[in-house]
């Protein structure tokens, strides 16, 4: 009489502790059964789910829920590897080569302090959606290397002042190599006959 086995079929999630009612074995029906979870670990199961029990003392009106599992949503795992999932087939998944998160669902990062990501190797950002990023403040792209902006129809940039800070610009491409007239440069028959630009090359 000390353990048990039983499906829940109602469930209680107060502020005070969650409550079960659990359909035990032998048509006995347990209500207000405490169940008990790890810190920082919370889940709210549906009915259908399974627990197990410990009744206090061995007596059967004072039992506690001590795990609840559900079969009809578990994930197949290798050796080692921990997730967390729910019945809509969400999860966080530490496999054995890296994890994944994935939801059809909103995905939403909340803090209030800076988000930093580290990374020895790529990053890659994919959507079919629009992708947005607005800060309140400055935003900066430094790279090492190349840096692309790709845009099948038109690119835009708006500003009150923009600033082209290099000693090569190329307008139409790389292979641009014509000078660009400046203000104040004398251009005869369409061609400049003053200067020109040094640092901008045009098709």
């Amino acid at each position: 009489m000390l353990a048990g086995w039983g499906a829940v079929s109602l469930v209680d999630d107060g502020e005070g502790g969650q409550l079960l009612q659990l359909e035990m074995l032998a048509d006995e029906v347990q209500d207000d059964v405490q169940r008990h979870q790890d810190y920082g670990f919370s889940s709210h199961p549906l009915a259908g789910a399974e627990a197990v029990t410990v009744s206090l003392g061995g007596t059967r009106g004072r039992s506690l829920a001590v795990v609840v599992s559900d079969r009809r949503y578990r994930i197949d795992l290798a050796a080692g590897e921990v997730a967390i999932h729910d019945d809509l087939g969400q999860r966080v998944h530490l496999t054995r080569d890296g994890i994944l998160i994935e939801t059809e669902k909103q995905l939403s990062l909340h803090t209030g302090e800076k988000v930093v990501v580290n990374a020895t190797g790529d990053v890659e950002v994919n959507t079919d959606g629009k992708a947005v990023v607005v800060a309140g403040g400055d935003a900066t792209i430094d790279a090492g290397g190349n840096a692309l902006v790709k845009a099948a129809t038109k690119a835009t940039v708006q500003a009150p002042q923009v600033i082209v800070d290099s000693a090569d610009v190329r307008l139409g491409g790389a292979g641009a190599t014509a000078k660009v007239a400046l203000v104040g440069d004398a251009v005869s028959g369409g061609i400049i006959t003053g200067p020109g630009a040094t640092k901008v090359k045009a098709l």
